[in-house]
């Protein structure tokens, strides 16, 4: 299978090493970069139909473009696929699918349920149906509790 440029140099990465740790790292990266190409991509298409008609975009979602954190991308992918639907023609159709609840495979429901629990959510229980960019939301939560945000520690002092 042929993946874009930046998430198949993740993929090749993720493919050589054998280190747990490095393993965990390289597949927190591919989210990353999965979750931005996606937004990107997103982004793209809201341009390229602003050129032809307004859209309403909540401003927050733009004016957080200046310094983007992983949980504004999130939120591109939560406002933004909604705001294009209404306005028709999509240039990438899968885009408006990113946020549509459906019943998702089995692999991905055990997945989203083990990672609430790990985030101590686990009396929540997994909804039926659930779209791709909740999942995302989960992940960036577990990716802050996990890697980023000081959730790595090293003592320095001797």
């Amino acid at each position: 299978m042929k993946y874009p440029f930046p998430i198949s140099v993740i993929i090749h990465k993720l493919d050589e090493t054998s280190d747990p740790i490095a393993h965990f790292i390289q597949l927190g990266n591919l989210f990353e970069v999965t979750l931005r190409f996606l937004a990107s991509l997103t982004l793209g298409s809201l341009f390229h139909i602003r050129e032809k008609r307004n859209i309403d975009v909540p401003e927050k979602v733009l004016t957080g473009l200046v310094k983007p954190s992983l949980g504004h991308w999130c939120q591109v992918l939560h406002s933004i696929p909604k705001c294009l639907g209404e306005a028709g023609n999509v240039p990438i159709p899968e885009i408006l699918s990113l946020t549509i609840p459906n019943e998702q495979p089995l692999e991905l429901t055990r997945s989203f349920h083990e990672i609430q629990i790990f985030l101590g959510k686990k009396n929540e229980g997994v909804p039926k149906k659930f779209s791709l960019a909740a999942f995302f939301d989960l992940l960036v939560a577990f990716r802050n509790k996990t890697k980023a945000h000081g959730a790595i520690q090293n003592n320095l002092s001797s």
